[in-house]
């Protein structure tokens, strides 16, 4: 107990726990709501765990870029305390989601019956995690190479173990190499921009990087598949199609994952590069509103090709998930966080969860899961409003200093304008 005292006494630490805590515990409670008003609409529950995955991948980015942040100050014994206390954090909020399923599974069978197998899987979910953390800190902080490659080897090794322990080693192999060229591909600019040669160095590092996360993408997928196998669904489940999906949603993927590479120093409002942040701001709207606007539209036939006519309905869920990407341009959580202001973003953080949390049980059994896209856009961009107001109001941060108005309008308008089009064909 005097250890996660001492971990959450750091405003930092706390902050990230907050944070953690807070995406999943989302994350349980929707799942809650899908299996209790949608258990017998298998094609509406994948369309739900499809909209969980999204909004899943686009937190980590964000999360893993501000944990190096603040990993980097003080000595190096200092960061590994730090770093290591905040892998532990993290083990403790993912124990507790597990504990939470397994109550709540326990109250429909006798207690503490649980098989070889369903204790081996929380063991292998649980070891993915604190080995996707520790991978993170020795691979981009204190740049230990010969760690770097152990932890990934270890990382891949273990759902190699699982592919044959499923019987799913080809689908592994094929999902691998689809998310690890998509990645490498994705990172491949961001790279060359850091001024890094196409020498020996470069190459491993964009190998690495490719390998540690799709391995990291493995950690959610199989923990996505124990979820559904609790809930009784795990017959639909397939790796090949959980793998693919990653396919489609790349645009929507790259407009998360660059926005947390926009990296800020701390300090004084004044000591921002705010012309700089808006020339960056706007290249990414213009490079990824065509992708995100053509996939709006044809959302539906792209699902019922690669999925099946039965998933048509998450194609819909995902073109209204897409209008998140609005909000979540803003780079007003990153702002706060360089003025050290974790406590208010995490305080209106939990605003905008308390909004979902008590939406769903009303908005769900009246309209279906499409309600659920419509919440999740509205808080996120109730949240954003709010960090703007109070950024504006408290420290004299206009949002035309950080963001390119004209590019966010067109943005904007591209993207409702899909919306509707999409509703139109």
């Amino acid at each position: 107990m005097r250890f996660v005292k001492d971990i959450l006494k750091d405003e930092r630490t706390a902050y990230q726990a907050g944070l953690i805590s807070r995406g999943m515990g989302l994350f349980l409670f929707s799942i809650l709501i899908a299996h209790r008003w949608s258990m017998s609409e298998i094609a509406k529950f994948e369309s739900f765990s499809i909209l969980q995955y999204i909004l899943f991948f686009s937190w980590l980015p964000a999360w893993g870029i501000v944990t190096l942040q603040e990993g980097n100050k003080g000595s190096k014994s200092e960061q590994k305390s730090f770093l290591f206390s905040n892998a532990v954090v993290c083990l403790l909020v993912v124990i507790s989601l597990f504990g939470v399923i397994l109550i709540w599974r326990a109250s429909l069978i006798p207690w503490l019956v649980f098989s070889f197998y369903e204790v081996a899987c929380i063991l292998v979910i649980l070891a993915g995690y604190f080995i996707m953390q520790m991978q993170v800190y020795y691979c981009y902080i204190f740049k230990e190479v010969k760690k770097q490659w152990v932890y990934a080897i270890l990382q891949v090794g273990l759902w190699l173990l699982v592919a044959l322990a499923t019987k799913e080693f080809a689908a592994f192999i094929q999902w691998m190499a689809i998310i690890s060229g998509l990645y490498i591909l994705m990172y491949l600019k961001h790279f060359v921009q850091a001024g890094w040669k196409f020498d020996r160095l470069f190459w491993s590092r964009v190998v690495t990087y490719g390998i540690y996360l799709a391995a990291g993408a493995g950690t959610v997928i199989f923990t996505a598949y124990y979820v559904q196998t609790y809930f009784g669904l795990g017959d639909q489940f397939n790796w090949y199609r959980y793998g693919t999906r990653e396919l489609p949603f790349l645009p929507a993927l790259l407009a998360g994952f660059a926005q947390s590479f926009l990296l800020f120093p701390s300090g004084d409002a004044g000591d921002f590069p705010y012309e700089n942040l808006r020339k960056g701001l706007a290249s990414q709207m213009y490079l990824i509103v065509l992708p995100i606007c053509i996939l709006m539209v044809f959302s539906s036939p792209i699902f019922t090709l690669i999925y099946g006519a039965h998933f048509e309905h998450a194609g819909t869920m995902m073109s209204i998930f897409l209008l998140i990407y609005i909000p979540r341009i803003l780079p007003t959580p990153m702002l706060m966080q360089a003025l050290k202001l974790k406590g208010v973003l995490l305080r209106i953080g939990m605003l905008e969860l308390c909004l979902v949390v008590l939406s769903l049980p009303v908005l769900v059994p009246r309209y279906g899961l499409v309600s659920v896209a419509w919440i999740l856009v509205l808080g996120t961009l109730l949240e954003r409003a709010m960090q703007m107001y109070y950024l504006h109001t408290r420290h004299g941060i206009k949002p035309a200093l950080y963001l390119p108005l004209r590019a966010f309008a067109v943005w904007t308008i591209f993207l409702i304008s899909a919306c509707v089009l999409h509703y139109l064909l």
